[in-house]
């Protein structure tokens, strides 16, 4: 076995540093990349405002989703502008952060509303019979009506958001 040739001194003082600066060097290229790579460039949105209504009742606890079309589609990709209805039936929509708005273009609009629930024999089994019931929300839209606008599609809710603030007007629900 052959021994290794003997290294002049500070020879691993070197190596050490290479090796520290060669690791410096690869983090701080990572931390560049991550940055340039990270997250996908935002686009402009418009504040959006609007309001659900059934029989000229705001529909508290409602969730809007606005489905883009056309040329809004092929920016927007699968992310879908969205709000949840306020105990009024008020909603203002997200894109990104909470309120901001919405891309501007052609959206149709789907709606999940909170429906009648099937009738039943006087309350959980757990309620007492002197407890009142969970109020819930205050308007409850039929199942059938509810339904309908769950599909973007057959929903019948097409909106254009336009660049600025845009007041919609409500949603009737029928």
């Amino acid at each position: 076995m052959s021994e290794a040739a003997p290294r002049p001194a500070g020879a691993e003082v070197c190596s050490m540093q290479w090796s520290g600066t060669r690791t410096f060097a690869a983090v701080l290229l990572a931390v560049a990349l991550a940055a340039g790579c990270g997250g996908e460039r935002r686009l402009d949105v418009s504040v959006v405002r609007g309001k659900v209504l059934y029989q000229g009742e705001g529909v508290p606890k409602a969730t809007v989703i606005f489905h883009p079309q056309g040329a809004a589609a092929d920016r927007l990709g699968k992310m879908r502008p969205f709000a949840y209805t306020d105990s009024a039936g008020n909603f203002q929509v997200k894109t990104y952060v909470e309120g901001d708005g919405a891309p501007p273009g052609d959206y149709r609009v789907s709606l999940v509303a909170p429906s009648a629930p099937p009738p039943s024999g006087g309350g959980t089994k757990d309620q007492r019979p002197d407890q009142p019931a969970d109020s819930g929300p205050s308007v409850v839209v039929p199942a059938a009506i509810a339904e309908k606008y769950l599909d973007p599609e057959v929903s019948g809710i097409e909106v254009v958001i336009r660049e600025g603030e845009n007041d919609l007007r409500p949603f009737e629900l029928k």
